[in-house]
């Protein structure tokens, strides 16, 4: 199962408002997590969409996968001074 990684750094935004978004993509499709976070009127969407966009784009232009294959394996916040969102996608088998 090939992951693809997409990061933000110095995001300024607070971890707790980013870790409420985590339960509503991780574990869903690339397509379903996006159309949630489209609807969902948070700051942290707009973030994680575009973290989402890279990742997408990370794993059609570097890895030659499918899109429509992905899923949203895992996502997280540091609390480190970068303040550094994270989205892994994996390919579903």
């Amino acid at each position: 199962m090939k992951q693809v990684r997409a990061t933000a750094k110095y995001v300024r935004i607070s971890a707790l408002k980013m870790r409420m978004l985590r339960p509503l993509i991780r574990g869903k499709s690339l397509v379903q997590a996006k159309s949630v976070l489209q609807f969902t009127p948070r700051k942290g969407a707009r973030i994680t969409m575009r973290l989402l966009s890279s990742a997408q784009a990370n794993a059609v232009n570097t890895h030659n996968l499918d899109e429509k294959t992905l899923i949203v394996q895992r996502s997280r916040r540091n609390d480190s001074p970068p303040n550094v969102p994270c989205v892994n996608c994996a390919e579903r088998e």
